[in-house]
């Protein structure tokens, strides 16, 4: 059983002003949430806490100081992880946890991982970042989140609604650099959007499984945008009006589908629209390789995007799809060179490099992002945004072509942006030089880097990997780190020099 801090470690900062209370493995993540007030932060140490916690109103924070890989809230099936059953908002923050094993089989409530959903009370508004929540049930509805929360650079994975909608997640729910893989629900697999407007954007929806769309579900009083996102192998199991990737009720106020690219979404048995069904606006988007009807007859409007199969609209297109390695077990959706998609897009739309739009989830580039869609990146992800509370990592993938395979390459970075370009070895570096620029010279593969030097593979790829704590974060939040590469051959020039890409501490 869990015990209460000791009295010489507890709480000593005058009343008055925001408290840090620190949770040491052993005690009571509880027994802080008992003694604090709104504004102050619950600091947890790494280990496994065996418990199920309920904030009870609060504006606090409990942070996993370590991140979530190394800081677990076990719910041993007890009921809910976390309990948020009075209204709580945004100032309620969960950073740096898995949440895990909860179960809630409570009438009248929703959610496992997270519980936000009461009847009689207003649904919770957390704030939830660089959290994992993994293998959580609920009887009802949001298997792994169930709120109207504010999700950002965590994973949620492996949870499950039994009777009801959003197997990952449940509500009205602002996301950001999220991945929602392998959960279940009879509809909305993926994510389930009610009872209000939802946003989300940058997010992989993987693998998921529903009937009325095994990724995406939007009820009859949800609708919002979705943006920049995978949405890719997901499963419908139902008859009738199956759904394999994204489902749109009839009669949904709105929704929008942006810069998404939806693929081989699949029926387990029977059959229905794979791709979107229902009352959706469609852009500059990707849609192939879905089981049956790409999209329904009841869209609206699909305009700008590349269709299997074609479909009337403003600029669509039907041409196969020229992915980096869209089979797993790579999963990379970046499009390559020779992609019908690039610039292809709305005409007055613009990628970050200027140019007119490219269609799909990501802009072509030689430098990008690697994608968080494999499942032992939903155990471990990365983004191009590191929490300045608790670290993290970012992950990049140089995809050079054939022509270059065999050379080495070199990752460097820049802290004052990327003009005016670096000359070297013979190439313009859009890095400007200064002193992070001779650092990461001067120090590949040493933290914080792994593999920023190497050599690429046949098919010109490498890899490397920029990672921090954050304890050596503190202070830097708004910080901004451009990072580019470069090719070199044997007679030891440069042969390519690559986009920028930019990291950015976030607090």
């Amino acid at each position: 059983m869990a015990r209460l801090l000791p009295p010489v470690l507890a709480f000593l900062a005058a009343p008055a002003f925001a408290t840090d209370f620190i949770v040491l493995p052993g005690q009571s993540i509880q027994a802080a949430i008992d003694l604090a007030s709104d504004g102050d932060r619950i600091l947890v140490e790494p280990g496994v806490y065996v418990e199920n916690i309920d904030f009870k109103g609060k504006a606090i924070e409990v942070i996993g100081v370590g991140g979530a890989l190394v800081t677990t809230i076990d719910g041993n099936e007890a009921g809910p992880v976390v309990k948020m059953h009075l209204g709580e908002g945004p100032d309620s923050k969960l950073r740096g946890l898995t949440l895990a094993n909860g179960d809630n089989q409570t009438f009248g409530t929703s959610g496992g991982g997270v519980s936000g959903f009461r009847e009689a009370v207003p649904p919770a508004c957390p704030t939830i970042e660089d959290c994992i929540i993994r293998d959580n049930t609920a009887l009802f509805s949001g298997g792994g989140v169930a709120a109207h929360a504010t999700i950002v650079r965590t994973s949620i994975y492996e949870n499950g609604a039994v009777f009801d909608d959003g197997g990952g997640v449940y509500g009205a729910v602002t996301m950001r650099h999220c991945v929602v893989a392998r959960n279940g629900a009879r509809n909305g697999g993926g994510i389930a959007i009610h009872t209000g407007v939802a946003t989300v954007e940058d997010c992989f929806i993987v693998e998921n499984s529903g009937s009325q769309g095994g990724g995406v579900h939007v009820g009859t009083n949800g609708s919002g945008t979705m943006s920049r996102c995978v949405i890719v192998d997901n499963t419908s199991g139902g008859f009738g009006a199956a759904v394999a990737g994204v489902y749109v009720n009839p009669l949904t106020s709105s929704f929008i589908i942006d810069r998404s690219t939806i693929y081989r979404n699949t029926f387990q048995i029977g059959t229905g629209i794979g791709g979107v069904e229902g009352p959706a606006v469609v852009r500059n988007s990707i849609i192939r390789q879905n089981d049956a009807a790409q999209v329904s007859l009841g869209l609206p409007a699909v305009v700008y995007s590349n269709v299997e199969g074609g479909v009337f609209g403003t600029g669509n297109i039907d041409s196969p799809e020229k992915f980096v390695a869209p089979a797993t077990p790579f999963r990379d959706f970046h499009i390559k060179s020779n992609s019908p998609s690039i610039d292809a897009g709305d005409p007055l739309e613009f990628d970050p490099d200027g140019t007119r739009v490219d269609m799909g989830a990501f802009p072509h580039a030689l430098f990008y992002p690697r994608a968080n869609a494999l499942p032992d990146l939903w155990k471990d992800p990365a983004w191009l945004e590191l929490g300045a509370a608790v670290g993290g990592k970012a992950r990049l993938r140089m995809f050079l072509g054939s022509s270059q395979g065999g050379n080495a390459y070199l990752v460097l970075g820049s802290l004052t942006g990327t003009a005016p370009p670096t000359p070297f070895l013979g190439v313009g570096l859009p890095l400007a030089f200064d002193g992070f620029f001779t650092f990461t010279l001067g120090h590949a593969n040493q933290p914080p880097y792994e593999d920023s030097f190497g050599f690429l593979d046949g098919g010109g790829v490498g890899n490397t990997t920029f990672s921090v704590p954050g304890s050596e974060l503190v202070g830097l939040a708004g910080v901004k780190a451009w990072h580019a590469g470069v090719a070199i051959d044997s007679s030891f020039s440069a042969t390519v020099a690559t986009n920028a890409e930019v990291i950015e501490v976030v607090p």
